[in-house]
Order: structure tokens, then C-alpha cells, then sequence
């Protein structure tokens, strides 16, 4: 059973009852009672519980194929991967959530499987990009404009791709942080990175006033490129942490056994 409604602007998909997922873009929370028959009470309970700007949003593009994956024993789809005891994307949702943050996961390929598996991650909230072949830009817009609906009264959002398992929660920390001061200063806006030794990391803040420029990118444009050609800054943080993505099986292998150690 499923209900559609226009908030604002944006046509969202709220799963109830049965959690299958339509032909449409989807969009539901984690911890809200779905076990209703009412479609219109399940939606606005699930849009209310994060609505009001009380939470800055995280977006999680997890909808590419992860091509560079095959041939992994372990599996060759990168969210999915096993990660202390659950998929690999559940860690960047964790950090996120742990910082104050509402973590939004854009699902694509896979997408079913991927948010059942995420089923019971309290304060998840689901968006599926059905266009997820164009690549990860394409989903951290989609991301973006659901974004703004969760928090209307936010600046920006955060990105942290899903393959980044080891993001510490002081990177998100520090991040925000940074936005707070910033909004005291009155200073314009501008994409935020967390730094070490001048070297960029995740996650990145990035402006709603940005949006309009990278909708114009094409499919195959280069975000971080595309953000120092605007307004922006680093924020030094204590970790490497802030590097480390997890792209191919020796990858994989490489940071499962130093965990081991």
C-alpha cells in the first residue's frame, strides 16, 4: 500500500504495510510503526519525524553497480560488503547518525536488497535513484533534493560515500562545527572539507546555493571539481581516516585484515 504526496514540490513514494518498492522514487524512515493500513498516516509520521530542521542531513550515495568490486570472495556489491558484523554502508550511516545527523542512503542497483538488509538501522531514511546508471552524481542530487525537504530549514547537507567505512565521527563533528561558525559569522556559503595535512577528505558539506549549478554538470562531471571552482574551505582533522575508501577486493581484503589485527 502506498501513498503519494508533494512536499514541497518533490513527489515522494512512502512504503507502508508491505515495504515493496514502487515504480517510482521511494523515500521512507527507519523506526517509524509501518504495521498500519492507513497509507496517509504512515507518511506523515515518517516525514513529520524528521522534519523541522532539527537534524542537518547526510547523504549516502549507495547505488552504483561497484564494478571494481568483481571478483571479490566476499561479495561484489560494495554496500553489502560484511563489515563488523553487518554491511559495509551501515558504518558510514553509524558516524553519520552518531554526529547528529540524519543519514539519507540513495539506492539504485540492488536497491531492494540493500534496504532490507538495512532494515532494522533506526533513523535511516531511504531515497531510490532509478537513474543510477548516470553515476554518483545524479545520486547525491537526488539526495540533495530530498535533503531539503528532511531539514527545510538547513543551509546544506553532507556527502559520504558509502565505500568510506572508517569516516570518524569528529570528521562529521568538525564539519559541522565549522558550518555553525560560519552561519554566526554571516560568511557566504562554500563547500567544507575536512582536511589533514592539506589533503581533502570526506565527508564535504555542500551549500544548497550550489545545487543549481552542479543539476547543470553533465552525468560524468567531476563534484569535487566542480566545488573548488566555487567558494570553499578546509577544516584540518586528526585522521587519515577521512581517505580511506574501500574500491576493489585487494582493498577489501587489505582493511578486514588490519581490523583482524
Amino acid at each position: 500500500m502506498q501513498g503519494n504526496y508533494t512536499i514541497p514540490s518533490i513527489q515522494y513514494t512512502v512504503n507502508t504495510v508491505d515495504g515493496k518498492a514502487g515504480p517510482s522514487r521511494i523515500i521512507w524512515a527507519r523506526g517509524v510503526d509501518r504495521d498500519v493500513a492507513d497509507a496517509d498516516t504512515c507518511a506523515m509520521d515518517t516525514l513529520r519525524q524528521h522534519a523541522g530542521g532539527s537534524a542537518p542531513v547526510c547523504v549516502i550515495p549507495a547505488a552504483g553497480r561497484s564494478s571494481r568490486m568483481k571478483g571479490c570472495p566476499a561479495g561484489d556489491f560494495k554496500p553489502l560488503l560484511p563489515w563488523r558484523g553487518e554491511p559495509m554502508c551501515a558504518a558510514v550511516a553509524r558516524a553519520a547518525l552518531a554526529a547528529g545527523c540524519l543519514p539519507l542512503l540513495v539506492t539504485g542497483y540492488r536497491g531492494d536488497e540493500l534496504e532490507a538488509a538495512l532494515s532494522g538501522l533506526q533513523g535511516l531514511v531511504f531515497v531510490r535513484n532509478d537513474a543510477w546508471e548516470a553515476g554518483m552524481l545524479g545520486s547525491i542530487c537526488t539526495g540533495a533534493g530530498a535533503a531539503g525537504s528532511f531539514d527545510p530549514q538547513g543551509t546544506g547537507f553532507l556527502v559520504a560515500p558509502a565505500d568510506m567505512p572508517f569516516i570518524p565521527v569528529t570528521a562529521f563533528a568538525a564539519i559541522l562545527a565549522a558550518v555553525r561558525n560560519r552561519s554566526a559569522e554571516n560568511a557566504e556559503p562554500a563547500a567544507l572539507f575536512p582536511t589533514r595535512n592539506g589533503r581533502l577528505g570526506h565527508p564535504v558539506w555542500i551549500p544548497y546555493a550550489f545545487l543549481p549549478g552542479l543539476m547543470k554538470l553533465e552525468a560524468d562531471g567531476r563534484l569535487r571539481d566542480s566545488l573548488l571552482s566555487r567558494e570553499w574551505a578546509g577544516v584540518e582533522v586528526e585522521s587519515d581516516a577521512i581517505f580511506v575508501d574501500v574500491d576493489t577486493p585487494a582493498e577489501y581484503e587489505a582493511t578486514v585484515a588490519t581490523m583482524r589485527d
